[in-house]
């Protein structure tokens, strides 16, 4: 599959994700990712039912075995999306209601996380297609200069690409203020937004409830080197923790290149806090009965 291809199929995978997020419209894509527990089986439930939309606040289902509707309803009903079914035997009608200001800000954060994840899998596939055109030009296929042409070409394909996603986050109701709307830094008009850097780029001044470090570590060379390693985990410790905002989360994704890459270290803390965690736990139900552990909270 042609690099072209590879990213296209990526954000049509986005896309998809996206339709998942209500707005206040009907619209069937909102029951893609139910499944119903079917005669045992966890069964989309696109294939048991015909799913129609008579007006802009309706979805209806018909299902394809009247014996299913109860069960329709039930996965519906338990589904995280606050959806209400109307079962009159025969179908089953869903009233889309309006947005409330609350929850659109909840699925303004909710569109944003899903394109953040969509960046991701970009850069994914654009940090694979580069790797492939450095390899070429060290076994002599590519001259320094073609290399550099052919990483120029990945960069400009991934920016449309990445476009594409902005362009979803918008449509789900997502608005970018005018004057914050570059690819690698955006701004939502309900104080959330997107911002990409580089390991060691600038981040201060941002707060972040969803933070995903992408491949701290490029390669075997760079992990070889003590200052990379050493350099790549204090930008870690000193400037992306610190960003974090009350229960927000952090996700790396990497490759294991050496013992004492980031991945290793956090390896390393969480052997260290392991035997801590039952006092943790206990301390939150009794601060009485919980050993000392440095945990915050002693005296």
């Amino acid at each position: 599959m042609d690099l072209d291809a590879s990213m296209r199929k990526s954000v049509e995978a986005t896309q998809r994700t996206f339709n998942t997020i209500r707005t206040g419209r009907a619209n069937a894509s909102l029951l893609d990712k139910i499944q119903v527990e079917y005669y045992g089986a966890e069964t989309p439930l696109k294939s048991l039912a015909t799913i129609t939309t008579p007006d802009s606040s309706t979805i209806q289902l018909q299902p394809f075995d009247g014996g299913s509707l109860g069960l329709i309803e039930k996965a519906i009903s338990m589904s995280d999306l606050g959806l209400t079914c109307n079962n009159d035997g025969k179908v089953i009608r869903i009233n889309i209601p309006p947005l409330t200001e609350d929850r659109r800000k909840d699925l303004c954060k909710l569109a944003s996380k899903y394109a953040e994840e969509g960046k991701v899998a970009l850069r994914n596939i654009r940090r694979d297609a580069i790797d492939k055109v450095k390899k070429q030009e060290k076994d002599g296929d590519y001259s320094e200069d073609q290399s550099r042409d052919e990483q120029e070409k990945i960069q400009k394909l991934t920016d449309r690409f990445s476009r594409r996603i902005r362009t979803y986050a918008e449509s789900a109701g997502v608005e970018i203020q005018p004057d914050h709307n570059r690819i690698e830094e955006w701004r939502t008009t309900k104080d959330g937004g997107l911002l990409s850097s580089s390991v060691s780029g600038p981040i201060t001044g941002y707060g972040a409830n969803i933070i995903v470090i992408d491949d701290p570590i490029k390669g075997r060379e760079d992990a070889e080197s003590p200052t990379i390693r050493e350099k790549t985990w204090e930008w870690i410790t000193d400037d992306v923790y610190t960003r974090l905002e009350p229960s927000a989360s952090l996700f790396m994704v990497a490759a294991r290149w050496h013992e004492d890459d980031p991945i290793g270290a956090l390896a390393e803390l969480w052997e260290r806090w392991k035997p801590q965690l039952d006092a943790y736990v206990t301390r939150a139900l009794d601060p009485t009965k919980a050993p000392s552990y440095g945990v915050p909270g002693n005296k």
